[in-house]
């Protein structure tokens, strides 16, 4: 089996920064047949079509989010990513609402909602101690976590074996790098 680093996800604002991508566009000297004060902009990829490179990432992400709201419904008996996360993210002892939108970067109301949804399916369920009311998953809630978990797991795998662990390495650090950036903006 091949070990893979796993980034806590964060649905919303991210804890931690990881190091800047050095691979940004740079200015070199143009060849011999030009002035030699003249530059030019070379591009990282050179094999992109920058002209639609947009478009094209943009539907290639959407592609592989496709193939992982499929996985995750499909594993889950019809289950949302963000609900899955969240099951996933639930200590078997049970968290506080407000402990669990934190860990998620959401919002209250947003965790609010989605123990709502997740309560009227069964798989959590409220457990009142002393002072607050703990979200806790069901034995339902435990198995759609693990279906989850294993899925997942067998897409990286599916993804691994298709362009080598060298590059989905790669892949998940700009991925998560990328993700970090975003919501730092």
């Amino acid at each position: 089996m091949i070990p893979i680093s796993r980034p806590r996800w964060s649905l919303g604002h991210a804890r931690g920064k990881p190091p800047r991508a050095t691979d940004e566009p740079v200015t070199t000297p143009r060849d011999s047949e030009s002035e030699p004060t003249a530059t030019e902009t070379v591009h990282p990829c050179p094999s992109v079509d920058h002209e639609h490179a947009d478009l094209q990432a943009a539907l290639q992400l959407q592609q592989l989010l496709k193939q992982v709201h499929s996985s995750v419904a499909t594993a889950t008996d019809g289950l949302g990513v963000t609900q899955v996360l969240m099951l996933s993210e639930l200590p078997t002892s049970g968290m506080k609402r407000l402990e669990l939108a934190d860990r998620l970067g959401i919002s209250r109301q947003a965790c609010g909602q989605l123990v709502r949804q997740l309560l009227a399916s069964g798989h959590v369920r409220l457990r009142a101690t002393e002072m607050t009311n703990l979200v806790v998953r069901t034995k339902h809630g435990d198995r759609a976590a693990d279906a989850y978990r294993a899925r997942m797991l067998s897409l990286e795998h599916e993804w691994i074996s298709r362009v080598g662990v060298t590059r989905y390495a790669a892949f998940r650090s700009v991925l998560t790098e990328l993700t970090y950036t975003q919501d730092e903006q």
